[in-house]
């Protein structure tokens, strides 16, 4: 299909220059016959003896393009480098990673407590001495005697020196843990100790069963065994017998 539409134009530039030819032979005739018209004396012969023009050489244009060849081009092939292939080394084993302990995170760690106060206690004060209504006022007085019974006379007054009646002495001997109570005291002095020497009187008398060397810590108590009054203490020596007196009044 190319090529012949090459060959059309070619052949319809051959009819242009074809028709442009014919054109070159005709203005001139014109001009001759023109001139003859007029007068003039060439012959129409001469008029119509056209001038050969020569005619133009037509070089066609190829219609393709040629192809080009294309020239290997041999190239220089490289010599091989030979590398050498490493032989295989031993690979050692991956210890396995040591198990690494995390911690738990931190629970709400408690707020420490304020300190408490301290509580410093009170020096000991010094217990008081209970007081008891029967104080001594007399004795123990010890007199000698033959007599190998203990007896002890007390007399347990009023501050006006009137016999209380009611009480008992009690006692305990030491070191044989003796313990013994008298009868209660008369309201007047019934007790005497002798008609001759030193006489004494009381209303109640305190009387061992037994003379026994040691002592004896003797207390006054009411008809209920409250204490009302301190211990009085009576050292005895067996080796020398006596009596003794003593004199408690009510405060």
């Amino acid at each position: 299909m190319k090529r012949t539409a090459k060959s059309y134009v070619l052949i319809l530039i051959l009819l242009v220059a074809a028709t442009s030819m014919a054109c070159g032979y005709i203005e001139p005739l014109k001009e001759k016959i023109a001139g003859a018209g007029n007068g003039s004396a060439q012959s129409v012969a001469e008029i119509v003896t056209p001038t050969k023009t020569p005619r133009p050489t037509f070089t066609p244009t190829p219609d393709w393009t040629p192809t080009p060849t294309f020239t290997l081009t041999p190239m220089a092939t490289p010599t091989p480098t030979i590398t050498p292939t490493p032989l295989p080394t031993d690979t050692p084993t991956p210890v396995p990673p040591t198990a690494t302990f995390t911690p738990a995170p931190p629970t709400n760690t408690p707020k420490p407590r304020p300190p408490t106060a301290t509580f410093t206690p009170a020096p000991p004060t010094a217990t008081p001495t209970p007081s008891f209504p029967f104080k001594l006022v007399e004795g123990p007085t010890g007199y000698p005697t033959t007599n190998p019974i203990l007896v002890i006379y007390i007399a347990l007054t009023d501050p006006n020196n009137v016999p209380i009646g009611g009480l008992k002495v009690v006692g305990d001997h030491t070191p044989s843990g003796l313990h013994w109570e008298s009868a209660e005291s008369c309201f007047d002095f019934c007790k005497a100790s002798g008609t001759k020497g030193t006489i004494k009187f009381g209303n109640v008398t305190f009387e061992p069963p037994r003379y026994e060397t040691g002592v004896w810590n003797l207390r006054v108590v009411d008809g209920g065994g409250t204490p009302v009054s301190d211990v009085i203490s009576v050292p005895i020596d067996a080796s020398s017998p006596g009596w003794f007196f003593m004199l408690l009044r009510r405060s």
